[in-house]
């Protein structure tokens, strides 16, 4: 069976205005080279970096990139090569903090990955995010208990794992700070 087509509109709003989008997003495909396990795959990728380091201002490209070396190229299970993705970002984001320290200078990040394999979706939470599937019913993945508080913070970045199955319409938002009046309609179900 084929993963359902994904369409990504990244956007970000504040105080009731369209703004450029914090968020790096995007949609990966597997590779002709993927590894063993991971060819049938279909990643899905939001960062958010935040800070006044400037060792980490990597282009979207050189990102995809390496999101997509440490996922698809990670053989094994799927939940394994997730964790790996987020562990690569976390260790690049602590390095440079590392080296800048003297400076007064850091990067942190929050980051969601999700993997499709047909009609299941694995997600990742590593920083405050909130995730909500949008269909039949609206479904939260949140736990900041166990998603912390981001990376580039600790060496061992906290991670939520999910899984959610997908139907032809659903939709997903993803928002690291979740509006009150999404609050109250989500409550009132």
């Amino acid at each position: 069976m084929k993963s359902p087509s994904i369409d990504l509109l990244n956007f970000q709003r504040e105080n009731g205005q369209d703004i450029e989008p914090s968020a790096t997003a995007f949609v990966l495909n597997s590779p002709a080279n993927a590894a063993r396990g991971r060819e049938a795959d279909t990643l899905f990728s939001y960062l958010v970096l935040t800070g006044n380091a400037i060792d980490v201002n990597l282009s979207d490209l050189e990102l995809q990139k390496i999101i997509s070396d440490a996922f698809f190229g990670f053989t094994g299970p799927l939940t394994s090569a997730l964790k790996n993705t987020i562990e690569k970002i976390n260790s690049m984001l602590m390095d440079a903090n590392l080296r800048s320290t003297s400076k007064g200078a850091y990067r942190f990040g929050c980051m969601v990955i999700c993997a499709i394999q047909q009609q299941r979706m694995t997600i990742v939470q590593a920083g405050p995010s909130r995730v909500y599937q949008l269909g039949s019913t609206v479904r939260e993945f949140f736990d900041a208990s166990l998603a912390g508080k981001g990376l580039g913070i600790s060496p061992t970045p906290k991670m939520f794992f999910a899984q959610a199955m997908l139907s032809g319409n659903d939709a997903f938002v993803i928002t690291l700070e979740q509006p009150i009046e999404w609050k109250m309609i989500i409550e009132g179900m």
